[in-house]
C-alpha cells in the first residue's frame, strides 16, 4: 500500500489513493507495496527503491541511510488497532 503524507498549510494530510507525488511530499510509505507502486515512487522521485530481500539484509544499526540524495528508513514495528484511530485532516474528494 502506497501512502503520501503532505504539507499543507502546517497540517499533514494523508493520501491513501493514487495522487500525484508533488513537492509538498515529506513522507511516502511502502507497506507491501505493489510493483506498480514501487515504480509510481521510483518514477516520480528518480530513486530507486529497495527490493523486500534488500531490506532484510540490512542490518539494524544502518536501518537510516542516504543513497543518490535520498533519506532511506527501513523498520520492523509491531502495531496495535485496537486503540482509537486519530483525528486527522481527510483531503477533499
Amino acid at each position: 500500500m502506497l501512502t503520501v503524507y503532505e504539507a499543507v498549510e502546517g497540517v499533514l494530510i494523508k493520501h491513501e489513493k493514487v495522487v500525484p507525488i508533488t513537492p509538498a511530499a515529506v513522507w511516502i510509505d511502502l507497506l507491501n507495496p505493489t510493483k506498480d507502486e514501487d515504480a509510481s515512487v521510483e518514477q516520480a522521485l528518480s530513486i530507486r527503491v529497495p527490493t523486500r530481500e534488500e531490506m532484510s539484509e540490512i542490518e539494524a544499526s544502518s536501518r537510516l541511510y542516504q543513497e543518490g540524495g535520498a533519506h532511506y528508513m527501513t523498520s520492523r514495528a509491531p502495531s496495535q488497532s485496537s486503540s482509537p484511530a486519530p483525528r486527522r485532516r481527510t483531503p477533499p474528494a
